[in-house]
């Protein structure tokens, strides 16, 4: 709980204040859903280099991030009782797991300015706009949201917020019962999606095996193609698919371990086939990548128990 308590992520050397008010989760909960996708994006020197580059490349590993899953329908937030749910069948199906925390409006705030990187440590974002968000409207950017660009509350009032990072928007993920009381989930995010992000690695692959002085325009003539197939989306050449580290691999396996307490078929296999089913591990786009983390982590990496798929 470094993001809370402070110190530093085991497989990182990046330390994190922690937040002002250091008190633990008052409640963890281990939740699924249909229609969240995760997948991973840009690049972060937090985790290391990435695993197929030569050392000393600088290249690093993506970021892991959330997003809703095109046409997908409202949302069905639950809450999973491992051992008694299966993790083989949630991987299967193509669902979402997601680790809950009951913490307060503050330190969920402090948590974003850290994995931001926010340079103000002043940074105060108003609770209200969490009345903004809803099954209906479930992802808010916060980037440049000022002048005529402001967030515009319900009762009419604006609020001026820029919140630059990778993680710059805040995505509704449905409610909970927690305590008996209905809770609004809510995590950050990249206010860009997964359709884009793919596309991007398409063109960058495409544009990769072009002479140097000629890249820039076939990126710009590409972007352009892409909008006219899928829509204009807000991007940016960062944002495409980029595998995490295996030490980010591991952060997130120890993570499931963690909340399921390794209960019923909970275990560390299977918790790595999750994660490598997770977009670009699958077997389809980057089977090399996907077996040598599976080998690094002392499991046979041409077997699985579950089925990896495309998102």
């Amino acid at each position: 709980m470094a993001y809370i308590a402070g110190g530093t992520v085991p497989g990182t050397d990046r330390h994190y204040d922690g937040c002002r008010d250091k008190t633990e989760p008052s409640e963890k909960l281990v939740l699924t859903s249909s229609d969240l996708q995760g997948y991973f994006v840009r690049n972060s020197s937090v985790w290391g280099e990435a695993p197929y580059n030569v050392d000393g490349s600088r290249i690093f590993g993506g970021l892991s991030v959330i997003g809703k899953r095109e046409n997908s329908p409202s949302s069905n937030l639950k809450i999973l009782e491992p051992g008694k749910d299966s993790l083989e069948e949630i991987a299967k199906n193509g669902d979402m797991i997601l680790a809950g925390y009951s913490i307060t409006f503050q330190q969920f705030n402090d948590v974003m300015v850290q994995e931001n990187r926010l340079k103000d440590d002043h940074f105060e974002m108003p609770e209200s706009v969490l009345e903004l968000l809803s099954a209906d409207n479930s992802l808010l950017n916060l980037k440049n949201r000022t002048g005529e660009n402001a967030l515009v509350m319900p009762d009419g009032t604006r609020v001026e917020i820029n919140v630059p990072g990778a993680y710059g928007a805040l995505l509704y993920l449905g409610e909970v019962e927690v305590n008996g009381e209905m809770v609004k989930a809510v995590t950050f995010t990249t206010p860009l999606d997964y359709e884009r992000a793919a596309a991007q690695t398409y063109l960058n692959s495409i544009v990769a095996k072009i002479p140097n002085g000629f890249q820039d325009s076939a990126l710009d003539a590409g972007a352009s193609a892409i909008d006219k197939t899928i829509g204009k989306r807000d991007t940016d050449k960062l944002h495409r698919l980029n595998p995490g580290t295996v030490a980010y691999a591991n952060m997130i396996v120890k993570g499931i371990l963690e909340i399921s307490e390794g209960k019923g078929d909970w275990t560390k296999e299977n918790a790595l086939d999750y994660v490598l089913a997770q977009p670009p591990f699958c077997d389809n786009q980057l089977p090399g990548l996907a077996t040598m983390i599976r080998e690094s982590f002392g499991i046979d990496g041409t077997s699985s128990t579950i089925a990896h798929f495309a998102l």
